[in-house]
């Protein structure tokens, strides 16, 4: 059973937005990584991410309403990031 870390963890928030400030939570949602990225793939099979678009050599990755909430975004900041509001 895999096990979230906390670079898995400062992943999903990056991916979020979250390394900004508070009031740009959830601006973004989306994280480019190499195909083989062992984080990411955690992240996949927890549910916490979704794959994108591909290029021969990255993955577009995107949080799920899950991921936002492990990652501690607020509701309507979740929705944001999940593109559901402005």
């Amino acid at each position: 059973m895999d096990e979230l870390l906390k670079e898995d963890l400062d992943n999903l928030k990056h991916m979020l937005g979250m390394n900004y400030s508070k009031k740009c939570w959830g601006y973004r949602n989306y994280y480019v990584s190499n195909i083989d990225d062992d984080s990411m793939q955690k992240l996949l099979r927890m549910g916490y991410i979704r794959k994108g678009g591909q290029s021969e050599l990255y993955y577009y990755y995107h949080a799920t309403e899950q991921g936002c909430i492990v990652a501690g975004l607020s509701k309507r900041q979740t929705k944001k990031a999940l593109g559901l509001i402005k």
